[in-house]
């Protein structure tokens, strides 16, 4: 008789990956916690690892640098958005899709003003705004596959991977200017997004190039 194969258990894969992001998630607090409180430069891995109740080679096991450990709290951000848009109407404009979809991840999302705290500091250090930049990149490639499900046409079209950079642009300019000048603009603040979205219309529409 054939020796009976061993299925592998189901769920456990999952399970596994679930306890991962879980980890990953808790150790990007405290990073962005120890980084507001202490500045980058006054933060070490040692003090993240322990602040997250993680060893020092856990912490390695996850990252690679010691600004890369808040990568999963503004891809989790950045995801959020994305998924509020994938979620509008199909025959909604873009631009509209884009703001609408932007207010709602921004009410849902509780860990806004921790996003906004890194972007800030990332203005200043070189290795956030390479993990800013790199979730920006990767929030992109999510919009080409969002917007042509919405056309339905081919993702790999040059308009598609247009419009893709011009949301996602659009969506780390929002950020960093609330970030960078929000206090600037006071009780107004909420104006960055529709004043966004007004530019970014404008910028594209007929007309709109200088002669």
């Amino acid at each position: 008789m054939a020796a009976q194969e061993t299925q592998p258990k189901r769920g456990r894969p999952r399970l596994t990956e679930r306890r991962r992001e879980q980890n990953r998630a808790e150790i990007a607090a405290e990073a962005a916690r120890l980084f507001v409180e202490r500045g980058v430069a006054g933060t070490s891995v040692e003090d993240i690892a322990e602040a997250a109740g993680a060893s020092r080679r856990t912490f390695w096991h996850y990252f690679s640098t010691k600004e890369e450990a808040v990568a999963p709290l503004l891809v989790h951000a950045l995801g959020r958005a994305a998924e509020a848009f994938e979620a509008r109407p199909e025959g909604e404009p873009l631009l509209e899709a884009l703001g609408r979809a932007m207010i709602g991840s921004a009410r849902a999302g509780g860990d806004a003003s921790n996003v906004v705290d890194i972007v800030r500091l990332a203005r200043e250090e070189p290795g956030l705004r390479r993990v800013w930049l790199q979730a920006t990149s990767d929030l992109e490639m999510r919009m080409v596959d969002a917007i042509a499900h919405r056309l339905g046409v081919d993702s790999h079209g040059l308009a598609i991977r247009v419009q893709a950079a011009m949301i996602t642009s659009a969506i780390r300019i929002m950020t960093e200017e609330y970030a960078w000048h929000g206090d600037e603009y006071g009780e107004n603040a909420g104006s960055i997004l529709p004043e966004t979205l007004r530019l970014v219309g404008e910028g594209f529409s007929p007309g709109s190039r200088e002669a």
